[in-house]
């Protein structure tokens, strides 16, 4: 499976005329399977996801994306999908690959579906994803408008040229969509939805794809409008090849959605100008992107601009590129440094210093929309690569800095030293004194993480609660009993110690880095503020709290596993020199 991210460019929302409501955020999971193992290969459906993920994108939505996935993975990401998802929020699945239709419901096929012969259609179901358990999942979540997108309307598993689905010659059956939702299917029922006009076909997107696009683009189009007209440019073309294909939907939405603005209910909407430069701040955006289906919304938005021979050439060079030599849009891109260190890698400025591991550059969503605590949401750009401990700062490396005269002992509560966490330090007094002794001694700029970096590398680009998952584990880390809130430690599983663990006895997260959640707490540099109000976008930490008191992140050995969350967060003193289950974890700037 090839998985790209989300590329949020609000310059161009802005030039196609935004206008989603602004207390709720809009999420989208958009999956194409062309590379089916055993029933017909899609030649366009990858396509298909690709173009409608950049579209929504531009059109202001967070969008999770999958190509050719397993059974397992397409169940992971509708897992993620719904993860991100809270009351009030609008959210969009589009599918692009092989439907079926038995005994009245709907089923989504993953790649690895096998071939049946007729008369397995138990076995059918039992390996395939049903469309109405993917609608639950989202209103479940109290979103305000689930919208799916389906181009997959077939049911016959031997190939058949031209068209998509698996089953007989029928499409997807009719859906009685809950509340709340609304169901577009690229054909009505008892129709097939084609993928191609004919073999000599060079557009790269299906019939339907390529007719919805410029629809979701057009401002003061409610998702009714954009349903009806998608309707008609599809059965336009397809009866142009002589066959039936005339897409459904079923509408249980109370009040109007509008992907780009709102605008009169029934008449024809003008395309917005593209004078007063909304081209050329839009480039400005993207002109860096290696995304080819940036690229190409650019230029299919602004035909006539300068800036699209630009993006055509930018195009042309990418094509010529093997992708696995590209760097991903806007997820984590290697920055150059005065060391010339590279993400990813490790080092060590003496024989005594943390092991630190370099943190590619990148921006992530933190906090949680409606949450005092927790909120607002914010976007945090990190702008620089910088290097982070690979573990927790241990006894060893502590007792090294009061052997130097650097640090005064701490109690180990009995638990032993080594590679055990270091507790019992206060933030004031003895972690400033270890950062002071492990610069000198280095002659390097060594820190406490801000909470911004913290989180930021605790999701290591992840969206779940967790960097493994959206629930806590005994596999992953080490925490304590779920039915206290503290202060009891539990050993199961891979976690088997009632209180601190050696760093390192569980799986580091996709950045390199261990315990980020659970072990011991780690305090951070920001002062206690009761939510992220006014926070910083560039990743600085707050100094405008009561810093008195000092954040504190990851959860440890005697939490519950609701701490342990990745956006959980809680406040310590900072002069308390007594904190068993508190310790740190030592961070460095790279750049010049």
């Amino acid at each position: 499976m090839r998985r790209t991210l989300a590329v949020t460019l609000c310059i161009l929302s802005m030039a196609v005329g935004l206008a989603a409501p602004a207390s709720a955020k809009r999420v989208a999971l958009v999956i194409g399977n062309d590379d089916y193992a055993q029933v017909a290969k899609l030649q366009k459906a990858v396509n298909d996801a690709r173009a409608i993920g950049a579209t929504l994108g531009a059109l202001g939505f967070d969008v999770l994306r999958a190509e050719n996935v397993s059974r397992r993975e397409m169940n992971r990401q509708l897992q993620l999908f719904a993860s991100q998802l809270e009351t009030g929020d609008e959210a969009l699945f589009f599918f692009a690959g092989h439907g079926v239709e038995i005994a009245g419901r709907n089923y989504l096929l993953p790649v690895d579906i096998p071939n049946v012969e007729p008369g397995q259609d138990d076995f059918v179901t039992a390996e395939a994803i049903a469309v109405d358990q993917v609608l639950q999942r989202i209103r479940s979540r109290g979103t305000r408008v689930a919208i799916l997108m389906l181009d997959a309307c077939r049911n016959n598993p031997f190939p058949r040229d031209g068209t998509r689905g698996v089953g007989a010659t029928r499409g997807l059956g009719r859906l009685e969509a809950p509340e709340g939702a609304f169901v577009l299917y690229s054909a009505g029922v008892g129709q097939t939805a084609l993928d191609r006009l004919s073999n000599s076909d060079a557009n790269p997107n299906s019939v339907f794809t390529r007719s919805l696009i410029p629809l979701l683009r057009q401002p003061g189009l409610s998702l009714t409008q954009t349903a009806r007209r998608v309707r008609v440019e599809v059965q336009k073309l397809a009866t142009t090849v002589s066959h039936d294909q005339r897409p459904a939907y079923y509408d249980e939405v109370t009040g109007d959605f509008y992907f780009s603005g709102a605008g009169s209910a029934e008449q024809p909407v003008a395309q917005p100008s593209t004078s007063a430069g909304a081209d050329e701040r839009a480039w400005a955006v993207i002109q860096n992107t290696q995304s080819e289906a940036v690229l190409e919304t650019f230029a299919a938005r602004f035909p006539d601009s300068l800036y699209t021979e630009f993006a055509k050439a930018r195009l042309n060079e990418l094509q010529g590129e093997p992708e696995e030599d590209r760097v991903a849009v806007g997820v984590y891109p290697e920055q150059p440094s005065a060391t010339d260190l590279q993400a990813g890698d490790e080092f060590q400025d003496c024989d005594e210093c943390p092991l630190m591991v370099v943190v590619p550059a990148g921006s992530f969503l933190m906090g949680l929309a409606r949450s005092e605590y927790l909120g607002p949401r914010h976007r945090v750009t990190l702008g620089s690569s910088f290097a982070v401990g690979k573990f927790e700062v241990t006894f060893a490396e502590w007792d090294a800095c009061v052997a130097d005269g650097g640090c005064r002992t701490v109690d180990d509560e009995g638990w032993g030293r080594g590679r055990l966490p270091v507790i019992n330090v206060s933030w004031n007094v003895r972690i400033r004194a270890y950062l002071v002794w492990l610069s000198s001694k280095t002659g390097e700029e060594y820190r406490l993480l801000t909470e911004a970096e913290w989180e930021y590398a605790a999701r290591a680009g992840t969206r779940e609660a967790h960097w493994w998952g959206p629930s806590p584990s005994y596999e992953y880390a080490n925490y304590g009993k779920e039915q206290n809130l503290c202060c009891e430690g539990l050993a199961s599983g891979r976690d088997q110690w009632l209180n601190t663990a050696p760093v390192g006895s569980f799986p580091a997260n996709p950045f390199g880095l261990h315990d980020m959640n659970g072990n011991v707490s780690e305090f951070v540099e920001d002062c206690w503020t009761e939510g992220y109000s006014d926070a910083p976008s560039d990743g600085s930490a707050r100094t405008d709290g009561d810093c008195d008191w000092r954040m504190s992140r990851g959860g440890n050995f005697d939490n519950n596993g609701k701490s342990l969350s990745n956006s959980g967060r809680r406040r310590a003193g900072a002069d308390y020199n007594s904190f068993g289950s508190i310790g740190f974890r030592v961070a460095r700037s790279l750049e010049p």
